[in-house]
């Protein structure tokens, strides 16, 4: 409806630098667009902005038709993006990374369609203020001894694990292993808001 894409619409104007970076942007990709709300409220708030969604499922297609809206829809995975390189000045992130076994590729991908200078504004879940202490603790400790491994929240899970088994949020996302994951990748880290669960990054 109208007023569920201006509610998407007003958050995400709430988050930091979110409209400078999108009034800047021309080619914009909603990465991961689930139901695809998101898309259309991009779309509805500027019609002359270029918007495409991409997500692994099909529920998106029928409320971007039914919504009417200009946004260029495709089928297809976060981890193997079906889009030439240099693409978009912004890619847009938003609740998707968690559910990835292997987030490196997603930001990988991410960093291969950017434009040069293009920006990524990756959004996750505060997963580590949800789990028992001693992971909690655990994880902590993690980042000083072995800062490259991720804690994977279901035990069947791992880094072998392959990409096509769906999981609802398999690892522990958090402020230190986003960043880790984002530098690692090429990107310089413009803003980390770990109270906004959000972190921003530029293709050098």
């Amino acid at each position: 409806s109208t007023l569920a894409t201006q509610d998407i619409w007003e958050d995400m104007a709430r988050h930091a630098d979110f409209l400078k970076h999108y009034q800047k942007a021309r080619d914009i990709l909603d990465f991961g667009c689930g139901a695809g709300g998101l898309s259309v409220a991009l779309s509805r708030h500027d019609p002359e902005k270029r918007i495409h969604a991409l997500d692994i499922g099909v529920h998106a297609a029928a409320i971007i038709k039914q919504a009417s809206c200009r946004v260029d829809f495709v089928q297809g995975s976060v981890l193997e993006a079906p889009f030439d390189d240099a693409s978009f000045d912004l890619v847009i992130s938003r609740f998707v990374i968690e559910h990835t076994i292997h987030p490196e590729k997603l930001i990988a991908e991410a960093y291969r369609i950017l434009r040069p200078n293009g920006i990524f504004y990756l959004m996750y879940p505060q997963l580590l203020l949800k789990v028992t202490l001693a992971t909690a603790l655990r994880e902590v400790c993690s980042w000083a001894f072995s800062p490259g491994n991720l804690t994977y929240l279901d035990p069947q899970i791992s880094d072998t694990t392959g990409d096509a088994d769906d999981q609802d949020a398999v690892w522990l996302t958090n402020p230190v292993s986003i960043r880790q994951l984002v530098k690692k990748a090429g990107f310089r880290v413009l803003n980390n808001v770990p109270l906004q669960s959000l972190i921003i990054a530029r293709k050098g």
